[in-house]
């Protein structure tokens, strides 16, 4: 028997699902998950009756009996949370309790955004660098597979995931939280239809389209597994916030509705009673499904999660049963940000400036967008994609068999990873190595050529320079990159004792693109002065617009050579702030920068949204023009118009999780809302011509 909310009143494990709410907001509430020796344990036998809020069995969709045991109940905490999971642990017939620890987001195509060129970072250059084409020489499709993404939701009607590959799917996760002591007042679950926007983040959507996008569209992106079926299982919130008990329902749902691969980009901090990740971790397990697991993004450099391991990654269990992924940059290098550690780490792929299907919540007017996404996140859908892949080729393979594939057929990145593990080399701290699906898809392992000869006495990670000259150079990947002292400073990179080469010997080593200043410097080349700043390795020019918006400073700009500016990778024009409001300083039409682009606005619009032209930046015709121009910004929420030839009104709406839009409304709709005709603003034709791109249905009640 559980209780319900509050209440106290039966509630049987069958409950309808829906949302629950908990508490009001300033509750000192605390969720403990206990495991009993039996799913019929008397819960007053715990001792704790008078703290005791709300109970709930944690997997009720299951007919495990194991799970049956496991529950979620939630206390009035008066005294620190561990100490209430110590005594429940003293009672007899519980098996273990741990606190709800919280979780959060880590053949040819011709596809806009595809390329084969893996130097062009502005495009999809991770799949030329898993060698993606060949291997979809040998399998692209799998239509048979199936591959839940526990995350935020997918967004159905993107157009690179809209003909149907996302399947229905399932949500629980806490829909409203006390900021003031992180309780969940509410929590939503139940089912998620067939072709719905699920996802309130974005978050979830760009892991997905990596995974399987629609190919061949012409139009966005290519994902790795072509025509695979995708199901959303939102487990996280609409800022990427969940709790463990969430995502281990999430895991076991996706299990036992036929899911072949669970991706999982999210993660907690540490591995604290993380034993309902085990649990669910071993049921996919033993159901057939392969858990794909992010290696997760703490603190600058990353975390060795071999002295630190966090769930659900390092979530193993005695079965290996999780495909732990760490995150590449364009060099094969460990991006700064990616966890490590043998014990939880099986494979890497790219995981830096991944171009992905995006959608912003809060601009519901912008569809089918696009963004460049940089965490593990992003790492694991390449590997979740590539296991699909195999399984739709070799559907005999064991998942022993598929996991020992990914891993023996990867590239060897250790050269170039010799100083990227806290200074050290990483070893097997980031897996078997690279990822490569043409080797995965034809069975068989890789050997990378050899390095190119540096001397025996040259090692990777050396500093080295020509004799007699001051120019540093270091040795990364094989080859020597030009490596300038500030750079090396930013870098923490050791330039005290270079060692010195003869012409000869320093010829005999390939030279290779310069050491790159740190992301986020501002700098330009001392004969020009054109200002960049460095974004996932690559300088993005910045107009003047983009440089105002963003309040950066001339005095924080850093003058480098201009041969080393100029060789470095070139990205695309920085965006201006968004939200900036702009014009020319030859028109008064004014603009708003949202994703990316200028949207123009009429005096309406403008007025609407009570913003002032004290607030306008005006700059040089060229920095507007060099914006990509949008639609015309509607105007606010709420806002009633018509035109003058016609006696409708319409009313501008934005909906969280739906289009901005003009919604015609008849007198019964008119009215039912208490609207006022004096609040109805009478615009032109030609004015209501620019905003008809937005008209939806029409209100008749």
């Amino acid at each position: 028997m559980l209780l319900s909310p509050l209440t106290g009143q039966a509630q049987t494990p069958g409950a309808s699902l829906g949302s629950t709410v908990y508490s009001a907001a300033g509750d000192n509430l605390v969720d403990i998950l206990v495991k009993f020796e039996n799913s019929d344990f008397n819960l007053d036998d715990l001792g704790l009756g008078d703290r005791q809020i709300y109970a709930r069995q944690l997997f009720q969709f299951s007919s495990s009996p194991e799970l049956k045991k496991i529950f979620r109940i939630t206390f009035a905490a008066d005294e620190p949370a561990q100490s209430l999971v110590s005594k429940i642990l003293r009672v007899n017939g519980v098996v273990w309790a741990q606190t709800d620890e919280k979780v959060s987001v880590a053949l040819d195509t011709n596809d806009e955004f595809y390329t084969k060129d893996i130097a062009n970072i502005n495009a999809q250059w991770y799949l030329p660098k898993i060698s993606a084409a060949g291997g979809w020489d040998i399998q692209n499709q799998a239509g048979g597979v199936l591959v839940a993404v526990v995350d935020t939701g997918i967004d159905a009607l993107h157009q690179d995931l809209k003909d149907g590959r996302v399947t229905a799917g399932y949500q629980v996760y806490c829909s409203q939280v006390d900021e003031t002591n992180n309780n969940c007042l509410n929590r939503t679950r139940g089912d998620i239809p067939v072709g719905i926007n699920s996802d309130d983040n974005s978050h979830g959507t760009s892991v997905t389209s990596i995974i399987g996008a629609i190919t061949g569209n012409f139009a966005g992106i290519a994902g790795v597994a072509w025509t695979v079926k995708l199901m959303p299982v939102k487990v996280l919130n609409k800022d990427g916030i969940g709790t463990a008990s969430d995502v281990a329902e999430g895991i076991v749902w996706a299990a036992e509705h036929d899911a072949k691969i669970i991706n999982l980009s999210l993660g907690a901090t540490t591995l604290t009673d993380a034993a309902v990740l085990q649990v669910a971790t071993d049921i996919a397990y033993q159901k057939g499904a392969i858990v794909v697991a992010a290696a997760g993004n703490d603190h600058v450099t990353g975390t060795d999660l071999d002295i630190a391991p966090s769930s659900p990654v390092c979530s193993d269990g005695a079965n290996n049963n999780v495909l732990g992924v760490a995150a590449l940059d364009f060099n094969d290098q460990k991006a700064s940000f990616s966890n490590y550690g043998a014990n939880c780490i099986d494979i890497s792929a790219p995981g830096v400036r991944m171009l992905s299907a995006y959608f912003d919540p809060s601009k519901p007017e912008q569809q089918n967008v696009y963004a460049y996404r940089s965490g593990t996140s992003f790492a694991a859908p390449l590997v979740s994609g590539a296991v699909a892949l195999l399984k739709a080729k070799e559907p005999g393979l064991t998942m022993d068999q598929i996991k020992t594939r990914i891993i023996s057929t990867a590239d060897d990145i250790n050269g170039a990873n010799l100083a990227s593990c806290n200074g050290g080399a990483c070893g097997n701290k980031l897996g078997g190595g690279r990822l490569n699906l043409q080797a995965v898809l034809s069975g068989t392992t890789v050997v990378p050529p050899p390095p190119p000869p540096i001397g025996t006495n040259i090692q990777e990670g050396d500093v080295i320079k020509l004799a007699n000259s001051s120019e540093l150079y270091l040795i990364n990947g094989g080859v020597k990159r030009w490596l300038l002292p500030l750079v090396a400073s930013q870098r923490g990179i050791d330039t005290a004792n270079p060692k010195e080469l003869s012409e000869d010997d320093f010829g005999k080593i390939t030279l290779g693109k310069p050491m790159p200043p740190v992301d986020g410097s501002l700098i330009r080349g001392d004969a020009s002065l054109a200002v960049f700043i460095m974004k996932d390795g690559v300088k993005q020019p910045l107009s003047y617009l983009s440089f105002v918006s963003h309040n950066f400073s001339f005095g924080n700009v850093l003058e480098m050579p201009q041969n080393f500016v100029s060789s470095l990778d070139l990205g695309t024009l920085y965006p201006p702030k968004e939200g900036t409001l702009v014009r020319a300083n030859n028109d008064l039409t004014v603009y708003i920068i949202r994703a990316s682009k200028k949207q123009a606005m009429t005096y309406l619009t403008f007025t609407s949204h009570n913003f002032s032209f004290t607030n306008v930046l005006v700059v040089d015709p060229a920095s507007v023009s060099n914006v990509s121009t949008g639609l015309t910004y509607l105007p606010a929420s709420g806002t009633l118009i018509r035109p003058s030839d016609s006696f409708t009104v319409y009313l501008s709406e934005a909906i969280a999780d739906g289009p901005w839009q003009l919604h015609a409304l008849n007198f019964e709709a008119f009215t039912s809302r208490n609207f006022e005709f004096k609040n109805v603003k009478i615009v032109t034709p030609q004015e209501f011509k620019l905003y008809e791109y937005a008209l939806g249905e029409a209100y008749l009640k």
